[in-house]
């Protein structure tokens, strides 16, 4: 799903006007960011995860359980690089997940699966096939992550694996993916 939605971007103040559990997203905000999704994108459909106990969370600690795709991408776009809130994970049952890292150069982004019972796993970051094998560092206001070769994502790439992990479509295939040693 290669689905540009375009949403005003809102303030961290105005999210947070409500009497509802600061741990999560508030109702209403998740209510206005799926009929901007609905309206924008001109279809009645607003995927949910296909695995329940799926969990959105984010940097400054919002929490959603079973979030539907409109507000996954919304958080996604909505990460800054290093100001406030620059990264962003969704993850089910065994610690298996996906997460990514805002940066001004560019996106980090790392899958991990794990084995429901044993407690091992496999965690991969992603980069592109055949881009420079030069080694980048992504830069954020706060911090530097250091990278491997073709590790700087764009954007699109990011959103896209987000909804392969949301959909339970396994790792996307365009990507290169590397075994990391955590």
């Amino acid at each position: 799903m290669n689905t540009k939605t375009k949403i005003a971007k809102n303030t961290p103040s105005s999210i947070y006007q409500t009497d509802e559990n600061h741990t999560g997203f508030p109702q209403w905000y998740i209510a206005q960011i799926h009929d901007i999704h609905i309206e924008m994108a001109s279809e009645q459909i607003d995927p949910s995860p296909v695995l329940k106990g799926m969990l959105l969370q984010d940097e400054v600690g919002r929490k959603q359980k079973n979030p539907p795709w409109s507000l996954v991408e919304y958080v996604i776009r909505d990460l800054d690089p290093g100001y406030f809130n620059s990264f962003a994970c969704l993850s089910v049952f065994g610690n298996t997940y996906v997460q990514c890292l805002c940066g001004f150069n560019g996106w980090h982004l790392e899958w991990r699966i794990s084995g429901q019972s044993s407690g091992n796993y496999v965690h991969y970051r992603a980069c592109y096939p055949g881009a420079s094998k030069k080694s980048f560092k992504l830069k954020k206001n706060n911090h530097v992550s250091l990278g491997q070769r073709r590790d700087l994502l764009n954007l699109e790439d990011v959103v896209d694996a987000f909804f392969s992990f949301h959909q339970n479509q396994g790792l996307p295939p365009w990507l290169k993916w590397r075994v990391l040693d955590i």
